[in-house]
């Protein structure tokens, strides 16, 4: 299988000075290419993150007004990412595999 370079990259970054160029140039550059580990462990840090910081608004918007919102985003952000890491797992397995 021929690797794929990825010299597009760089061309987009100076065309393009807006944000949404440059998220698309970091999303570019960490699904583009091979799989390391290194990849594969910031796919999985960011995914706790964001299922940390999804699962705290959540926790917020459900139960803020009965607990409190501290103690809501708290769990919220404790089970937060229970639901998003085995997806991501499961998905970067295929992804290696395949």
């Amino acid at each position: 299988m021929p690797k794929i370079s990825h010299q597009a990259t760089p061309f987009i970054a100076r065309r393009c000075k807006s944000w949404l160029c440059k998220e698309i140039c970091v999303i570019d550059m960490l699904t583009f290419g091979e799989f390391t580990v290194v990849k594969c462990l910031l796919i999985f840090l960011v995914t706790c993150v964001m299922g940390a910081i999804g699962g705290a608004v959540g926790g917020m918007l459900v139960g803020g007004k009965d607990l409190g919102y501290e103690l809501s985003a708290m769990m919220g952000a404790f089970f937060g990412p229970l639901a998003a890491v085995p997806g991501v797992v499961v998905g970067l397995l295929l992804l290696v595999v395949v």
